[in-house]
């Protein structure tokens, strides 16, 4: 939700992270291209109301108002760490 930071850079040069829950959990990540993000920001908006001012939108923002922020706001897919990679 916080566009391009310091966690995004990492995440990329890596392409995993440590979930936290219930423990810590290795994941591999993949980012979603751009034009892929709009429908997951859109849902995102809805689902956390504290992501809102950071992206910039608010619950009712139309698949287009997502569309037009998508390129500021990186997203990634959690995949299985055991699936290689698509490149």
């Amino acid at each position: 939700m916080l566009g391009e930071c310091e966690w995004v850079k990492n995440v990329r040069a890596r392409g995993e992270a440590t979930l936290i829950s219930n423990g810590r959990h290795p994941v591999k990540l993949e980012e979603v291209p751009v034009e892929d993000r709009a429908p997951i920001i859109k849902e995102y908006l809805g689902l956390a109301p504290g992501a809102r001012p950071h992206i910039g939108l608010d619950a009712a923002a139309t698949l287009a108002d997502c569309e037009q922020v998508a390129p500021r706001h990186p997203v990634f897919r959690i995949v299985n760490r055991d699936t290689p990679n698509k490149s």
